[in-house]
């Protein structure tokens, strides 16, 4: 096999070598807690558990895993490992299309409720929060102001209905490339709302004009998705909630190019701002776990989920 910086990559972030670390880790100080995650979801999960486990005795420990894979062959490494039946660890996967769910719903797993992390952050209650934070500091006492942060999340809202319709199809062929056993590479990433929506939020608007066979020429060496399977995936969404299961990647888009054109309007100032403002952070699809994670969604199962395995890390410590 050829060796090539991404293959140097790939082996450096295996499950493997991340299990030696944690061995590691855990032979210098097993009273250490582990959480291992898909991907850069610690700014998420950090202070949320952070709260939970407030007064706790032990140290948090963060593992990136560089992907679903690996945390699964790390989960069950651990699972096998007898020296390890003391571990107190907990995984985080994502829930995605539930193509695998089977595999993923563990007793030491939380399980997003929707597609990803992601789509915490994307619900109307933290547009609302993130707008009265980075646009109004907070201090939205006035009606005015009161009204304005009404109408923003009120355009969001509709803005995402629209674009919920128009990114339906991609979600319909993304779910069945998950739950299909084709072979060949599958990207899901080479669709973005940039590439494939006009969206229009002075106007409330968002169209689109890419068809099943524009899909499926994203990916070229896998059998051609066919019309009675998008039907089955439909069947399948009819009883989804569009903002918790759509793909959490598009739902994350359209929120940072929502912020970013209120950000930009706010500026001069114009509709929807009375007056001008200064956006009190930075905008970016790739830094948006970091940057908004304090206005996004916390689930009450997330907490629930701590502390019942804590309650099994206590009951082995004293085994």
């Amino acid at each position: 096999m050829t060796v090539t910086p991404e293959t140097l990559r790939g082996k450096r972030n295996s499950y493997s070598v991340i299990l030696q670390s944690l061995i590691r880790e855990f032979n210098k100080n097993n009273n250490m807690y582990f959480f291992f995650l898909e991907g850069k979801d610690s700014a998420y999960y950090r202070p949320r558990i952070s709260a939970v486990l407030a007064g706790k005795n032990g140290e948090l420990s963060f593992k990136n895993c560089d992907g679903k894979k690996n945390v699964k062959d790390l989960a069950t490494a651990i699972r096998l490992n007898t020296s390890l039946v003391k571990l107190q660890y907990l995984l985080f996967m994502d829930r995605d299309y539930e193509h695998d769910l089977d595999d993923i719903s563990m007793e030491d797993t939380f399980l997003t409720e929707g597609y990803s992390v992601e789509n915490y952050y994307t619900t109307i209650n933290s547009v609302a929060a993130s707008v009265k934070s980075l646009f109004f500091n907070d201090a939205v006492h006035a009606e005015d102001d009161e009204r304005c942060v009404e109408k923003i999340t009120g355009i969001y809202s509709k803005v995402q209905s629209e674009v919920h319709r128009e990114v339906a199809l991609f979600n319909y062929w993304a779910w069945v490339q998950r739950h299909s056993e084709r072979t060949g590479k599958l990207n899901l990433d080479c669709f973005s709302l940039k590439e494939f929506v006009d969206i229009d939020f002075a106007n409330c608007r968002a169209s689109s004009e890419y068809t099943l066979d524009a899909l499926n020429e994203l990916a070229p060496d896998r059998t051609p998705v066919t019309a009675e399977e998008i039907s089955q995936a439909k069947y399948w969404f009819d009883l989804k909630q569009p903002q918790v299961h759509f793909r959490g990647k598009q739902e994350a888009e359209l929120l940072v190019t929502f912020l970013e054109w209120l950000a930009n309007k706010a500026q001069k100032p114009e509709e929807p701002f009375i007056s001008k403002k200064k956006c009190a952070g930075r905008l970016s699809k790739k830094e948006m776990l970091l940057d908004l994670s304090p206005y996004a969604d916390t689930p009450e199962h997330l907490s629930d989920c701590i502390m019942r395995r804590r309650s099994v890390w206590l009951a082995r410590l004293a085994a």
